[in-house]
């Protein structure tokens, strides 16, 4: 029986950053993670990969959880080199209403309120600053507020000619998720971290089913289709990148006995 100080079930995003902060940054040796699927298959690949800390509401909450998960993003792509193409464009709310200026001014103060940083209004005291490239260093944050239509066509050409106003978010923008979850996995593994398939345990326990030992009815295995290990990173745009970790020969023999509570069957139906 091997044991596991700590297992993690799901090899998705947030069980990839859960190993990663176990076994990189809490030094834990004996971290597991568990997932019938490939990783990052299920829901992690996914979702538009966008990313801002500009969450308005009652309090301050959602901003400072926001604002604490971007940070660590950051330290993530300074730490990898920026494997996973973090980028700070921002996001731009665009309007053609005059009544929504004030909205947007009152939004603005408020979440500079809640710690997402400083407004600036355009025209005004001080220039707007326009993105020159991806890199998210160097890129102011809080939000800018361009009230003036020439300024707003000016640097945002591509939005409708009846548009007067922008408010331009800027720590914000896009990331390979699938680069961030693979590289979250390969250092967890890396540093200890390793995974178990459940494959070869649902095989075991079928040909003991077939045998008569067993009772408890099983599920039927998962169809997925085989996804070889690239050579070379792919983009988000394409199917999920399986992390070099599940596919360096490292599965349930690296943890032998590891026993994960089954599923309970679904109870049966009738109508």
């Amino acid at each position: 029986m091997t044991n596991a100080e700590v297992v993690v079930c799901g090899a998705g995003m947030a069980g990839a950053a859960a190993a990663y902060h176990l076994a990189v940054r809490h030094r834990l040796r004996n971290v597991v993670i568990v997932d019938e699927r490939e990783p990052l298959t299920l829901t992690s690949d996914k979702g538009t990969q966008g990313y801002r800390n500009w969450f308005d509401g009652p309090d301050d909450t959602m901003a400072r959880f926001v604002g604490r998960s971007v940070g660590i993003m950051e330290e993530l792509a300074e730490e990898s080199g920026n494997a996973f193409l973090l980028s700070r464009t921002g996001y731009a709310f665009v309007t053609a209403e005059p009544s929504m200026r004030e909205r947007i001014r009152t939004q603005a103060e408020r979440l500079a309120t809640f710690g997402a940083g400083a407004v600036r209004e355009h025209p005004g005291p001080v220039p707007y600053q326009a993105n020159s490239g991806d890199d998210w260093r160097g890129i102011p944050d809080g939000a800018d507020l361009l009230f003036d239509p020439a300024l707003v066509h000016e640097h945002f050409a591509f939005v409708n000619d009846a548009a007067i106003a922008v408010s331009h978010v800027r720590r914000a923008g896009w990331m390979d998720a699938i680069r961030l979850g693979r590289w979250l996995l390969d250092e967890a593994c890396r540093n200890g971290a390793r995974p178990a398939s459940t494959r070869r345990r649902r095989r075991r326990r079928r040909r003991r089913a077939r045998a008569g030992r067993v009772s408890r009815p099983e599920r039927a295995p998962c169809r997925r289709r085989s996804q070889p290990a690239p050579s070379a990173p792919r983009s988000s745009s394409s199917s999920a990148v399986p992390s070099n970790c599940w596919h360096s020969g490292v599965s349930a023999a690296t943890a032998p006995g590891l026993r994960v509570p089954p599923r309970p069957a679904r109870p049966s139906t009738t109508t």
